[in-house]
């Protein structure tokens, strides 16, 4: 099958089209043919050896790229459940696996959800990675409650509660590909206050496009400008930029017992006990963790479902900001998402 890949890690310059074997669909994987992916930080990170996966990229055995996508049930495995042949579905894999820059993919079936129905494959495939960054970072780190509704989609250990009580959401770098889902999850969920950052008059837009209900500026005075919108700190804390740069200033606006996620590695060292004297939290969010560790799988493929249900509900919005091809134009999609610029989505048709 073709495919765009990586021989060697480096550049945008080392992706090019490549030839390899089509995955064979065993166990409780399912096929997928691709109809539409879409990039995120971690492609650029992964291409450029910055975050190792253990594959080795030659010749003989090109990387596959690609943790967003979504298409259409080619093959079933004997072991893999929920799913039939023709099935429209989206996932994002994980990054010890070839993924999904490819005419085919296989995935285990646990971490696939549906398509949404009445949402084009592009709509479709700006969803996984970023949705499921959101939803297990204010879900499973945050401890944010579920809806009724939502709960018993996705089985949680913890009873529902009546919405998010009162609590300020700051949702840091709001409108990137995971900021946006936040912010839009989080109106989802009921939050009454979601406090996003942007730092461009078409970022600010956007954020408030996508539910927000404040917009301050990240590379200002944050504690001053919460001040002047009438809040003395907030609660909780989705940090989608740097952890090392901004930890000591998001611990200054941190309300006591609050709490913060972070979705960036960092090998710098941070003040984490600062946190002490407001007896507060701080946790990562990694999304590939589960798959990669076997640690409940399956409930990615229920969050993916439940964020299907929202998104036909008109609660995730739309997305895509610029539609691409696959077969010519992933070279300048890395390049856009490492330029720390990105609204929304962009995604690449599949066209192999």
């Amino acid at each position: 099958m073709k495919a765009v890949g990586i021989t060697k890690f480096g550049g945008v310059e080392n992706l090019h089209a490549v030839t390899i074997p089509k995955p064979t669909c065993k166990g409780g994987d399912i096929l997928v043919e691709i109809k539409a992916v879409s990039t995120n930080p971690v492609d650029g990170k992964i291409r450029s050896g910055a975050f190792p996966t253990g594959q080795k990229a030659s010749e003989d055995s090109p990387v596959i790229l690609g943790y967003d996508a979504s298409g259409v049930v080619a093959e079933v495995g004997d072991q893999a459940k929920g799913f039939k042949v023709g099935d429209e579905v989206m996932f994002s894999g994980v990054c010890l696996r070839a993924g999904t820059n490819a005419q085919f993919c296989a995935v285990d079936s646990r971490i696939v959800g549906r398509k949404p129905k009445g949402w084009t494959h592009e709509q479709a495939a700006a969803i996984p990675l970023t949705g499921l960054t959101a939803w297990e970072g204010l879900v499973d780190q945050l401890h944010v409650p579920l809806t009724p509704e939502l709960d018993k989609m996705y089985e949680t250990d913890t009873k529902p509660q009546a919405g998010p009580n009162g609590k300020v959401l700051l949702v840091m770098g709001g409108a990137g590909g995971v900021g946006s889902i936040a912010i839009a999850l989080a109106k989802a969920l009921h939050f009454q206050t979601i406090i996003a950052t942007a730092s461009r008059p078409e970022s600010v837009e956007y954020c408030k496009k996508m539910g927000a209900t404040h917009v301050i500026n990240h590379k200002e005075d944050m504690k001053k400008q919460l001040k002047d919108q009438g809040y003395e700190g907030v609660d909780l804390i989705f940090n989608t930029a740097a952890t090392d740069e901004n930890f000591n200033r998001l611990v200054d606006i941190m309300n006591p017992h609050g709490s913060m996620v972070c979705i960036n590695e960092t090998e710098e060292k941070v003040a984490i006990g600062h946190l002490m004297p407001r007896s507060c939290t701080f946790t990562y969010e990694f999304m590939f963790a589960r798959p990669m560790h076997n640690d409940r799988p399956e409930l990615q493929g229920k969050a993916l479902n439940a964020l299907a249900t929202l998104a036909e509900a008109g609660q995730i919005p739309d997305r895509v900001t610029k539609t691409l091809s696959l077969s010519k134009d992933l070279a300048e999609a890395h390049t856009k998402q490492e330029s720390g610029t990105m609204l929304g989505k962009q995604i690449l048709v599949q066209d192999l």
